[in-house]
């Protein structure tokens, strides 16, 4: 039927451009577009057709579209099915990765919606003109995060706010949809601009709010409280919200749908941040496979699913290299471990070809892959094309930060990243006074803009102790690597890289014990031994813990068992008397920093 619809949509606009009887006609009023427009579980299969269509024919759907549009809503101005039809229109160019299309068609509604405020029209009329300029500030933040424009971004949801505050005075309320998009929006301009507790808090909010028949936004959601939760290194949560998404995709939208392929992202997301196994490989794969399959063409999705396959391989490559004995290392890799710079390659084409080489903001994320893969590529025991692949590290990162810095300023979280990997392509090279430079710049951004406690933070300081034992100060890496231990919870945790912290932890013990044996100070001696010792025990126990891995390949085949309310439910049941707390401690906070009052107000 699909097929059947995008066929004669073709022979229509041939008509209508060699009629000229037809000369006043458009694609975008004929019911074949309706169709199209009007259920959007079936807009990837036209994104494939239409992809063809540009490519072989050079007929460009998105922008007939588009200026069908436009021309339409001229002609009938302050129609409102044409404008709910350009919301439509709007969903799905933004799905197809048309975000500057979508800019404009939002722009032109708000435009006319602008113009009939202005007007002298009944209260009913009004309310529908303010419901429409609330969901354009909704698509608005949407596009604004796409081009990492996020003070534009909470302006408009500032707006959005102030319509819905508005429209209560009158007793009417916004619908529950248009309020969980919202919450949606504003929960991904929250984990842009690296605000991870928002993140999650809107994401909970619009999961109580949204129709529990709107699975699309549901997902959505799901997938948004995925993303703060790995970022916050909340894993459990991280882990049971990634498979519910995967389950509740697969179940009301099917394992052929858009929505499963980007839960899947997700969780290979997740997989990537906390598993880092042979199996995150095997779930990036057929992450990737899904989103061949379901796009069937060089698209955005696929570009992301190269990132994600090729950063699996990169840590899987890294932990095999490191396992390895040295004599080993000097071999000629296998080609399937060094795939990840072939991936990372094909993701950043894909990208230049959908935006443009001249867009560096939106193939920020693909520059950091690239430059990650051929950091990655650096650190393997070659000769073959070494300078190269430093150079060409070196040359992205080197625009990465200036992007960064120009968006997201020069203390934030995204610099930080940049900065972070700027000192592991240091250290391929074994440039230890640079790479430590690198991540002290890393630690102080840090520092104001996480808790001590973070574990990015614990991260960085992990490295930094690596830097030092590298060199062999094992005096400098241990008080590095004592406070990190301290900070793990190794009965409940299982990241993989607390291995590395406590197998560094003794190294330095170990190292600092064989130094104390040339003195005469025994006692110190044994002292440092103890605590080897004591470190061996805790990471026997962790490995014992941990030895069994997590299947999440099985864990998505399942049947999804909860349904959103009961999920909703164990995921927040708690919540409520934490935010007391966290009001308690802003209001103890505030009296300890309050200025100095008169006495009078003081007894008072």
């Amino acid at each position: 039927q699909a097929f059947d619809d995008m066929r004669r949509l073709e022979l229509m606009n041939n008509l209508i451009q060699k009629e000229k009887s037809l000369a006043n006609q458009t694609i975008f009023d004929t019911s074949i577009a309706d169709t199209i427009l009007s259920n959007p579980n079936h807009y990837h299969y036209f994104f494939k057709y239409f992809m063809s269509l540009s490519s072989v024919f050079s007929i460009n759907f998105d922008r007939q579209f588009f200026q069908s549009f436009i021309n339409s809503i001229d002609k009938q101005n302050g129609d409102m099915k044409l404008i709910d039809k350009g919301f439509q229109l709007y969903h799905f160019l933004y799905q197809y990765g048309r975000y500057e299309l979508c800019r404009k068609i939002i722009e032109h509604i708000v435009q006319v919606l602008t113009k009939q405020v202005k007007q002298q029209q009944q209260q009913q009329q009004q309310i529908i003109v303010w419901t429409y300029l609330f969901r354009a500030c909704c698509a608005l933040v949407q596009v604004h995060n796409q081009g990492m424009e996020i003070k534009e971004a909470w302006a408009r949801i500032e707006a959005a706010n102030e319509i819905s505050d508005n429209l209560k005075t009158t007793e009417i309320e916004i619908n529950n949809n248009d309020h969980a998009w919202l919450h949606f929006t504003t929960s991904q301009t929250a984990y842009e601009d690296a605000n991870f507790d928002a993140c999650i808090q809107f994401c909970y909010r619009g999961l109580k709010s949204v129709d529990k028949e709107n699975h699309l936004l549901i997902v959505d959601l799901l997938c948004s409280l995925t993303q703060g939760l790995t970022a916050k290194w909340i894993m459990n949560k991280a882990q049971s919200t990634a498979v519910m998404a995967v389950q509740y995709a697969a179940k009301h939208c099917g394992q052929n749908s858009p929505k499963y392929v980007y839960a899947l992202h997700q969780l290979v997301q997740f997989s990537n941040e906390f598993i880092q196994d042979l199996s995150s490989v095997e779930l990036a794969q057929y992450a990737f496979d899904r989103a061949r399959t379901v796009y069937g063409c060089e698209s955005l999705p696929v570009a992301h699913a190269h990132r994600a396959l090729s950063k699996s391989l990169i840590t899987l490559a890294s932990l095999t290299y490191s396992r390895r004995p040295a004599h080993e290392n000097k071999k000629k890799q296998d080609p399937s471990e060094t795939n990840y710079l072939h991936h990372a390659n094909e993701a950043y084409r894909i990208a230049q070809d959908w935006f443009g080489v001249e867009d560096r903001v939106r193939l920020f994320p693909f520059k950091m892959s690239l430059a990650h893969a051929l950091q990655s590529r650096l650190s393997a025991d070659t000769k073959e094309n070494k300078e190269t692949y430093f150079n060409d590290a070196l040359e992205l990162l080197d625009d990465c930060l200036h992007i960064a810095q120009n968006i997201f300023g020069t203390m934030s979280f995204k610099v930080a990243q940049v900065h972070r990997l700027r000192s592991a392509t240091y250290l391929s090279k074994k440039m230890y006074q640079e790479a430590e430079e690198q991540l002290n710049i890393c630690l102080q951004i840090y520092k104001l803009c996480l808790p001590p406690n973070s574990f990015h933070y614990l991260v960085t300081n992990a490295s930094l102790g690596l830097i030092y034992k590298q060199q062999g100060d094992y005096k400098k890496a241990l008080p590095l690597f004592q406070n990190i231990s301290r900070s793990l919870d190794t009965v409940t945790q299982s990241f993989r890289w607390i291995n590395m912290v406590l197998e560094s932890l003794m190294e330095c013990y170990n190292h600092l014990e064989e130094e104390e044996n040339g003195h005469e100070h025994d006692g110190s001696s044994s002292k440092e031994n103890s605590a080897a010792e004591k470190v061996r025990a805790e990471l026997y126990e962790w490995r014992r813990t941990s030895a069994k891995r997590i299947d999440l390949m099985s864990l998505i085949q399942q049947e999804l068992t909860q349904t959103i309310y009961q999920f909703l439910h164990d995921s927040t049941k708690f919540q409520g008397a934490t935010d007391r707390i966290h009001a308690l401690m802003h209001t103890q906070h505030q009296a300890k920093t309050r200025a100095s009052i008169p006495a009078t107000n003081q007894e008072a």
